[in-house]
């Protein structure tokens, strides 16, 4: 990477470490158009509308609750397949571990019987990771690409006969910007989003033939529970201590001023709405500029930026 694009890179606030304000984040929204935007009218009175079944995982909190009510608010049939069940009445609710394969085809099977259809899949169910590699317990390491990875796999895959059958279809997988910028004390989730953006591109082009229309979509930080929610070590290494605290700071804190989940859930909506659909969305105008300034850098340059962040 050239001095110039460096200095350019510099200055733009990483959203992976911390660095966003809060007038960033709005000023970032309202310059993002990477899709269309319907009109409100539209959305609510469209002509030729007709009500779809959505099936949203881990709708019962953050980002997959925020998502199932704006599709419910919009007239659709939403479903959330969670262990628990989330606050509002308004939402079917199918207690489904998505970890475990009977109970997804199950729930599915339910939701077909009674609808006929299966519309819209939102691969929202996800688990958080921060911690050293070395002090992993190998069952946390199991659940984490359990439910990141195969739970995703699973749920894809038993959809799409359904979705097959009625010649349409349309799966969103959610992504992360750590799948692109793998970071150090989050490596287990890095890897994990990793691998969901990998396995999106190989689905898409497998089931494009049956209309079955496949995108994973990537941001960084939104303020949920995920903070809260994520799997820690019990013990590390002592010899990591003030790296790991360091970062685990850093990126924490950077989710408290992170973006509301109601705005990726509009986005999730509009995306879900849109005829070509490209395999991989990005949200976010400084997302979308670490994107590009990643392809005209090295490795080597990229892997040292990070490990000066942290």
């Amino acid at each position: 990477m050239s001095k110039e694009i460096e200095e350019v890179v510099e200055t733009i606030p990483n959203p992976l470490v911390g660095e966003i304000t809060e007038p960033l984040v709005h000023s970032e929204h309202l310059l993002d158009s990477d899709l269309p935007a319907l009109i409100e009218e539209d959305e609510i009175h469209g002509s030729g509308w007709n009500k779809r079944v959505v099936v949203v995982t881990g709708g019962a909190s953050g980002i997959g609750l925020a998502t199932a009510r704006k599709f419910n608010l919009y007239a659709d049939v939403v479903y959330n397949l969670d262990k628990d069940r989330q606050d509002d009445d308004n939402i079917s609710w199918i207690k489904t571990d998505v970890t475990r394969p009977s109970e997804v085809r199950s729930a599915l099977a339910k939701i077909h019987e009674k609808e006929g259809q299966i519309d819209v899949l939102i691969n929202s169910a996800g688990v958080g990771f921060s911690g050293t590699v070395e002090g992993a317990d190998p069952d946390d390491i199991a659940h984490i690409f359990n439910t990141n990875v195969v739970g995703t796999a699973t749920v894809c895959a038993v959809v799409i006969p359904y979705m097959r059958a009625q010649g349409r279809g349309r799966i969103i997988n959610i992504g992360s910007m750590a799948g692109h910028f793998p970071l150090p004390f989050q490596a287990l989730y890095s890897a994990s989003k990793a691998a969901v953006i990998n396995f999106t591109q190989a689905l898409r082009t497998e089931v494009a033939p049956l209309n079955i229309k496949v995108s994973c979509v990537l941001f960084s930080e939104v303020r949920t529970n995920f903070t809260e929610n994520r799997i820690k070590n019990r013990e590390d290494d002592k010899s990591y201590k003030y790296r790991l605290a360091k970062s685990v700071a850093k990126f924490e804190f950077s989710e408290q001023l992170g973006a509301d989940p109601d705005w990726i859930a509009h986005k999730l909506f509009k995306l879900s709405n849109k005829e070509n659909p490209k395999a991989t969305i990005v949200f976010g105008l400084m997302n979308k500029l670490r994107l590009f300034f990643k392809r005209l850098s090295s490795e080597k340059c990229i892997n040292k930026r990070i490990a000066k962040k942290y």
